[in-house]
């Protein structure tokens, strides 16, 4: 009755002739919408900067901040749009290099050796693209480029998805929660708590008695203005393949377009320490 009830899909596997059986026993649960993260296997193709280029360069209206934004929204639209007519799954890319190099030595033409043997190449750049994506999302900085482990990452990736989700969190009535709602709730309740201001704010007698340690030279050092050299040293100071922010972009989307992108970041990072508002 259960398999009955089930969604049932096999699961094609590229080292073996079986095919695993994955049941999905809850059909009715709300599939989450796919995230949008910066794939370093695009910085492979040559016209990307160009892409980036475009869609940064559309015209945006309203704060400085508010236009950084909407011109790393606008290029989140392009790459996934230039991404979709390149065909970049390299997991597809890889199930058809296969089929085209049985097509190609069953086949009675001409060259067949050379025929196959371009595939083979196009099929091991497949395989180092496969590779590549599954050790962005795994962020393993200390194994090197190249290593065959894509297996590895791809097991990694999942254990530190299953290890950092949340199933449920005690309330304070001492109840669970016992959905994503309540759970978000909770977390937010949490830090708005964690954050509100107890103290009477009567700080002068306490600081009389602490001596100053920051001379003159020091505070105006800490006080000035902050250049471009520094904004971009504070982005390449970053592991390139850490986790991105809420915008889908890594560091290595704006240390390989830093060009193309530092005019409208500089110019809203520096209005931020002048207005102390983003």
């Amino acid at each position: 009755k259960c398999y009955e009830e089930a969604n049932c899909t096999h699961i094609e596997s590229q080292a073996s002739d079986h095919s695993m059986l994955l049941l999905e026993t809850q059909k009715d649960r709300k599939q989450r919408k796919k995230r949008f993260q910066f794939d370093k296997r695009w910085l492979q193709q040559s016209e990307v900067e160009e892409v980036v280029k475009k869609a940064w360069d559309i015209p945006c209206a309203g704060t400085r901040w508010f236009k950084v934004k909407e011109k790393i929204k606008n290029c989140r639209i392009e790459l996934l749009k230039w991404s979709s007519s390149k065909k970049g799954n390299s997991s597809e890319k890889i199930k058809w290099c296969k089929s085209q190099i049985e097509e190609i030595k069953a086949s009675n033409g001409d060259n067949k050796k050379q025929q196959v043997q371009d595939m083979k190449g196009q099929l091991k750049k497949a395989y180092e693209e496969e590779e590549a994506y599954w050790n962005q999302k795994s962020r393993l900085r200390w194994l090197k480029e190249r290593d065959k482990n894509t297996q590895f990452f791809h097991a990694t990736v999942k254990g530190t998805r299953k290890r950092n989700r949340l199933q449920n969190l005690r309330k304070e009535s001492g109840e669970w929660t016992t959905n994503d709602e309540e759970l978000g709730g909770e977390i937010a309740k949490y830090y708005v708590d964690l954050f509100k201001s107890t103290a009477n704010g009567q700080l002068e007698e306490i600081l009389t008695g602490i001596p100053i340690t920051i001379t003159e030279h020091m505070n105006k050092d800490l006080t000035k203005k902050v250049d471009e050299i520094e904004i971009k040293n504070a982005f390449f100071s970053m592991d390139p393949n850490k986790a991105p922010g809420s915008d889908g972009m890594s560091p290595l989307f704006f240390q390989k377009f830093w060009s193309l992108i530092k005019k409208d970041l500089v110019n809203a990072i520096q209005g931020f320490f002048h207005h102390g508002v983003i």
